[in-house]
């Protein structure tokens, strides 16, 4: 998978070369390729807002996962507690309750 930053930085370098490519296609009085070559920079530009605005939805998500681990850290609630509790399963060395254990008969 490749990273956002590359990805963002080739539609960046992709997007400026077409533009520069519309200006040299001007300069030669060429109106279709200028118009396809502008299309194709406004394309690019605007793959690079969604690569942007995911990649920020995506560290957003991160931090707010990470806040709410340390919240639960800070408070003692133990994120395992209902799983390690279940019946049959022992609590890794852990001693929270006694229905942590299970009984022997």
């Amino acid at each position: 998978m490749i990273s956002a930053r590359l990805r963002y930085a080739g539609l960046v370098l992709a997007g400026a070369a077409f533009a520069v490519l519309a200006f040299l296609y001007a300069c030669s009085g060429r109106p279709a390729a200028v118009l396809l070559c502008l299309v194709l920079t406004g394309v690019c530009w605007e793959a690079c807002s969604y690569v942007r605005r995911a990649a920020e939805q995506l560290q957003a998500l991160h931090h707010q996962a990470r806040r709410r681990a340390r919240a639960d850290m800070l408070t003692g609630i133990d994120p395992w507690a209902r799983w390690c509790c279940e019946a049959g399963f022992v609590s890794h060395g852990r001693q929270h309750d006694a229905t942590c254990v299970r009984e022997r008969p």
